[in-house]
Parts: structure tokens; C-alpha cells; sequence
């Protein structure tokens, strides 16, 4: 499996951070590196957004409960099967979800902003990144006219909740990011980039907005499609777990 160098960990985190300060943000607090950094960070936003508050286990649950009962979304292009984007059984992802210290994939993002009816902007430290083109959206309900939950991804392997630094300040680039996610015909598109090192696939999540994405093709669709039949071993700089499927 490859394990990123303390380097590459840190150029990373410092790409991150560069474009969160364009976006008037920083890290809410140090999201524990312990295999359930998503569902940390989602979890400390609960309250500023008038939510439930639950732990990061019990929205690990909670989300796998949902998606065992919810496997069909309504995509741009009609209802999409969360299944067809799971390489293994979906009973046998589902029960490996479930265990704590195992890595959220993007179905489990996605299945988060559509079970908590919220979106999501997530700032990412993709090498190909800069300030003006950071951003990547999640429209849970296309309604929504609330606060979106706001987080962090440090390239391949980790989240951060992410608050505004002073709200007094207006950013431009964030509130036209907001108001994106608040047009009725905003798209929930992705895909995945893969990219291969020492045997070892490597994903990035790729959603699209109005604006164009990091990947070279977008497909439309509700939930990104997993890129290989293969069994994979997912790669987070968290407590090490195995994955099999993307």
C-alpha cells in the first residue's frame, strides 16, 4: 500500500490551507486522523446548522441505515442506484462501512448531504487546485437555502471541519460558491480520478458544478462512478483499513 511521505502530508496541508485563507476560512479544530475524519468533522457543524447533534459513530450508522434503505437517488438524468457505483456486494460494503476506523467513500459523502437534506462545499488540496478554482459542491436538496456544511480535503487521505476565520469579512468567492449550490438547476455531478502508485489505487473525488472540474470527463450523474472492477485497497493517511471496491 502506498503510505504518502511526511512531505507530501505537509505540502498537502499547506495547499489546503492556502486556499481556504482565499476563501476566508480555517480549520474549526484538529479533525482526529483515526479512520472517521469525515463523520468528526460533519458532526462538529451539527449544531451551528440547527441539526441533531450526533457522534461520529452514530452518524456512521445513521448513513449506512439510510443508504441500506434509500439505494436509489434522484440524479439530473433520472434515478441513479447507488449500487451500480459499488464494486463489491453492496450488503458486503455496507457491513464493512460500518466498522469504526474504516474510511468514508464518496458514496458515503454524498449519501451524508442527501440524508442530513443539506449541501455541501468541500475546499480540496488537489495539486491542480488554486484559490479561484478550490471548490467542490454536494446538493443534497436542490431547495436548500440554509447554511452549507463546510469542510476541508487534504488530498487523498483526510477531512477538516471548516469555519469562516471573521463572518464580518464578505468573500466574494465563497458566497458566489453559496449561491451556486442555491440556483434549481445547480448539477450534482462527479467522477473519480485514479491514479495508480505501487500497485495501489489512489481516488479524488470529483464533483462539478457550473463550473468545470479537475477531472478531464464529467459524467452527470447523481453519485460518482466507481472506476475499476477490481478489489483496491483504500489509501488515507488515517489508521490504515482495507477497502474492497472504490
Amino acid at each position: 500500500m502506498h503510505k504518502e511521505t511526511d512531505d507530501e502530508i505537509e505540502a498537502a496541508e499547506n495547499k489546503l490551507k492556502e486556499n481556504c485563507r482565499a476563501l476566508n476560512l480555517t480549520f474549526r479544530n484538529e479533525t482526529p486522523r483515526n479512520g472517521n475524519c469525515l463523520f468528526e468533522a460533519v458532526s462538529s457543524q451539527l449544531r451551528d446548522l440547527g441539526l441533531r447533534e450526533r457522534s461520529a459513530e452514530e452518524m456512521r450508522q445513521e448513513v449506512i441505515d439510510y443508504l441500506m434503505e434509500n439505494r436509489n437517488f434522484q440524479g439530473v438524468d433520472g434515478s441513479v442506484n447507488i449500487e451500480h457505483f459499488i464494486d463489491s456486494r453492496f450488503e458486503d460494503w455496507a457491513r464493512n462501512m460500518r466498522h469504526n476506523g474504516v474510511f468514508a467513500d464518496h458514496v458515503v459523502v454524498v449519501g451524508l448531504a442527501y440524508m442530513l437534506e443539506t449541501n455541501m462545499l468541500i475546499v480540496t488540496s488537489n495539486p491542480q487546485s488554486n484559490p479561484d478554482n478550490c471548490m467542490n459542491h454536494i446538493v443534497g436538496r436542490i431547495d436548500y437555502r440554509g447554511t452549507p456544511i463546510l469542510l476541508g480535503h487534504v488530498w487523498e487521505n483526510h477531512y477538516h471541519s471548516l469555519i469562516h476565520v471573521d463572518d464580518r469579512r464578505q468573500n466574494d468567492r465563497l458566497e458566489e460558491h453559496r449561491k451556486e449550490l442555491d440556483e434549481d438547476d445547480a448539477v450534482v455531478s462527479a467522477d473519480i480520478n485514479i491514479m495508480l502508485a505501487a500497485g495501489t489505487a489512489i481516488r479524488e473525488m470529483k464533483i462539478k458544478g457550473k463550473v468545470s472540474s479537475f477531472a478531464p470527463v464529467a459524467r452527470t450523474i447523481g453519485i460518482p462512478q466507481s472506476s475499476s472492477n477490481a478489489k483496491l485497497s483504500n489509501t488515507n493517511d488515517d489508521e490504515e483499513s482495507e477497502y474492497e471496491g472504490m
